[in-house]
């Protein structure tokens, strides 16, 4: 199976909702930035006031100036975070309802006979919460990028006051660079070892709902509970180990940064002491340490989520495995601000009236299609066993012939397990045929799977 990197998946969704996104990475890079104002103003204020002290003089108007500055900016930076989120969700909505469009696609041309290699109830739960994950993936970017630009023009300006203070600033950045190069892998693996716990929990329950009589028939009830139990035991312990394993990963980049901003406090008031360092520098070096110590957590929280990113993508592939991967991101419309178009019913057409089926030479490959999938995973979450074992060995329906004229009734007739209902499948296109044609009215049908519908053809299937 051929993976979507996460860039491509990233890009191919900003590029769904471009104007969205940039107004959000534009508002983001403005909330942030502004950021530096404050610090700025403090500064000035406090050289004001301290010279002005000197001299023996008061500032009775610029407290008032400064407040009202202060005011101001917050006041703008709380409409743009306004309209940031506003262009963040638009994003984020657009994104989640293309996905789950095109995931739907992919499984509804698929074969229909085929069953889905993941079980339902998990299904359900990897186009819910793995989806919506991605989905708000790239969300993340816009903060990134006005984090990151604060922390630029913050360690800039700081660095022209006192490059040696600064120095201190980027130490929690190279550590966090490699502390998540050390746990990446660890990340990889717990993030899959709870998310296919989730996913087991999910599926047995879809699964039991689906047969409460049959297990009232075999009396399964005690046996059911039991094999929940044990689930929700694994799921409970994948779970706990990611949680703790993530809490101890933010403790330790949080922590970092505070320990950056402890030692530059010490390292600034020294520099006081010695009059190399004012008292609004020392101001506007407290203003910037507060969120510019925040921004290697936020980077090593990005950078989680990442390797996050890659375990969801390859659950969703594994839902249809045979489509083409970059199909999860084609643009397409989902009606979001104007309405769905109609839905056409079928007309029938004098082309639509059978004269003659004619079927030619039909195969299909048992052991090639229907498998049994195993795999199982230790307790780190590395995958140790991943196989398929055919149903049936070199078993196949192979030159199948015969005509339909309008008007008859025709029996197909054969042993349990002779390939009855799998042959009606592949004529109608519900599983692949390996060889052979079929002819409508003396005319070749090219893909049965779309052509043999209401209201040419109706199929009731087995039941059992």
């Amino acid at each position: 199976m051929t993976q979507l990197f996460i860039r491509q998946g990233t890009w191919s969704l900003i590029r769904y909702r471009p104007w969205h996104f940039v107004l959000s990475v534009a508002m983001a890079l403005y909330a942030f930035g502004m950021r530096i104002v404050p610090g700025w103003l403090e500064k000035s204020f406090f050289d004001q006031l301290e010279g002005e002290a000197t001299n023996g003089s008061t500032l009775p108007n610029a407290l008032w100036t400064l407040l009202l500055l202060i005011v101001g900016v917050e006041l703008s930076r709380m409409v743009t975070d306004i309209l940031g989120n506003w262009g963040a969700a638009k994003v984020r909505q657009a994104a989640q309802s293309l996905m789950r469009i095109n995931m739907l696609r992919n499984i509804l041309h698929k074969p229909g006979a085929e069953p889905l290699p993941v079980p339902t109830g998990d299904v359900i739960n990897r186009m819910d919460d793995d989806l919506a994950d991605f989905a708000d993936f790239p969300t993340w970017i816009p903060e990134v990028l006005g984090h990151a630009a604060f922390a630029i023009f913050a360690l800039i300006i700081m660095f022209r006051i006192a490059p040696g203070i600064t120095a201190v600033a980027i130490l929690p950045l190279i550590a966090v660079f490699f502390l998540t190069r050390w746990a990446w892998s660890r990340f990889l693996s717990y993030v899959r070892l709870s998310r296919v716990s989730d996913s087991r929990v999910t599926a047995f329950l879809g699964e039991t709902f689906g047969a409460i009589q049959v297990m009232k028939v075999a009396d399964a009830e005690a046996g059911a509970v039991g094999y929940l139990r044990e689930l929700s035991e694994a799921r409970r312990v994948a779970n706990v180990r990611f949680g703790l394993f993530w809490a101890i990963f933010r403790s330790v980049t949080d922590n970092m940064g505070d320990v950056a901003v402890a030692l530059m406090v010490v390292m600034a008031g020294f520099s006081i002491q010695q009059g190399g360092f004012s008292v609004g520098d020392f101001v506007l070096f407290t203003s910037y340490l507060f969120f510019a110590s925040q921004f290697p957590s936020q980077i090593g929280s990005y950078l989680s989520e990442i390797a996050q990113q890659r375990v969801v993508l390859d659950r969703l592939q594994e839902i249809t495995p045979t489509a083409p991967p970059e199909s999860m991101m084609t643009h397409v419309p989902i009606y979001e601000d104007e309405p769905a178009p109609a839905i056409q019913k079928p007309v029938k057409a004098d082309e639509d009236r059978l004269a003659v089926l004619e079927v030619e030479g039909l195969q299909f490959e048992y052991g090639n299609r229907l498998s049994v999938n195993s795999e199982r995973l230790a307790d780190n979450g590395t995958q140790i066993t991943d196989h398929g074992s055919p149903i049936t060995d070199h078993w196949s329906l192979s030159e199948i012939t015969f005509t339909v004229p309008r008007g008859s009734f025709t029996v197909i007739t054969g042993k349990i397990g002779s390939g009855k209902t799998t042959l009606l499948r592949v004529l109608l296109g519900l599983l692949p045929a390996s060889g052979g044609e079929v002819w409508w009215n003396g005319r070749i049908v090219p893909t049965p799977a779309t052509f043999f519908t209401p209201p040419r053809t109706a199929y009731t299937p087995q039941v059992p």
